[in-house]
């Protein structure tokens, strides 16, 4: 995990992609952007349900983010709102713990279910997608 957010970071138009670490589904995720060399981190409340929202709540305050944030962003389609735990890292590895702690206690997936998506905003291929190592990742 940790590999393929350090390869978003050395990419040229670092700030136009993307990596997910996700569920096989898609359906639970954690999101991963880059903004001024930092590890944007981050998980619409919408995907959370009944069961994970306390999950999600406990484990974001126990590291300082008391709430989700509103997110409105406009485009030619319309406006756009979304709430979501946000939180920035300054390197790949931290970031990439916190994503599998957020699986691990908030959606209770295990490692060896989940997957990485490596994408660009404007990218005209096919994310490319590849399983979790388990153990020691050092995808």
């Amino acid at each position: 995990m940790a590999a393929a957010l350090e390869r978003m970071a050395a990419s040229p138009g670092k700030n136009d992609r993307f990596v997910i670490l996700e569920d096989g589904s898609g359906e639970k995720f954690v999101q991963f952007a880059m903004e001024e060399d930092r590890f944007h981190v981050e998980v619409p409340t919408q995907i959370l349900d009944a069961n994970e929202r306390p999950r999600a709540s406990a484990l974001f305050a126990s590291i300082g983010i008391a709430a989700p944030n509103l997110i409105e962003t406009e485009s030619p389609e319309g406006a756009f709102r979304m709430h979501a735990y946000q939180l920035v890292r300054a390197d790949a590895a931290s970031a990439a713990a916190l994503a599998l702690r957020i699986h691990h206690e908030v959606f209770r997936i295990e490692p060896a279910k989940l997957r990485i998506v490596e994408s660009g905003f404007t990218s005209e291929s096919e994310p490319a997608v590849t399983p979790l190592l388990t153990g020691h990742d050092q995808r």
